[in-house]
């Protein structure tokens, strides 16, 4: 399943999430990397990380930013009618144009991860980066980027992002929920 759901949030939200994110005084984090070992890199923010998923085996829960960012996860449940789910993680990353398209690294976002689980992105930022997403045949479908549009599809699909040459920065939401019965 591949879903893209364009004006995602109310406009005025919308709106207001994205000064926050644009703002020059948000704390964003360098990466050298965007997967493991590919050398590319990216500005992020964890905003939430369960314990089992984060590199020092805490919980990440960031107090100031998270509760309004939250809400993402319950506008899914409400458009895609999850009736169970349990955020997993959520994370920001901003991609500064590099002159050329760049292409990340091909991953899931949680290896190793049970049956259902969600992964979502949702763009804060019109310009002609995107994100690819493989559908279950192997098919690459291309994503544009389009503020205030989100994709969401299985967690075992792989995707990868795609650097802008016509922004100065391309901002997405990485959101990753399970909604499963089982106990995660």
């Amino acid at each position: 399943m591949i879903k893209i759901i364009k004006d995602f949030l109310p406009k005025p939200l919308f709106q207001y999430m994205k000064r926050i994110v644009e703002n020059e005084l948000f704390d964003w984090n360098y990466k050298n990397e965007t997967i493991r070992g590919d050398g590319k890199h990216m500005l992020t923010k964890t905003l939430y990380c369960r314990p089992e998923l984060s590199d020092s085996k805490t919980e990440v829960w960031d107090k100031d930013i998270l509760p309004l960012f939250g809400c993402i996860e319950d506008f899914q449940k409400e458009k895609l009618e999850f009736t169970n789910s349990k955020l997993l993680k959520m994370k920001l990353n901003m991609y500064l144009n590099q002159k050329e398209p760049v292409e990340h690294g091909r991953h899931t976002d949680i290896p190793m991860q049970p049956a259902s689980i969600f992964t979502s992105v949702f763009n804060f930022t019109n310009c002609n980066g995107y994100t690819f997403v493989f559908d279950d045949e192997g098919k690459a479908i291309k994503v544009p980027s389009i503020e205030n549009s989100l994709v969401i599809f299985d967690g075992k699909q792989e995707h990868y992002g795609v650097t802008q040459t016509d922004t100065a920065r391309r901002i997405v939401l990485n959101t990753n929920v399970y909604t499963g019965d089982a106990t995660w």
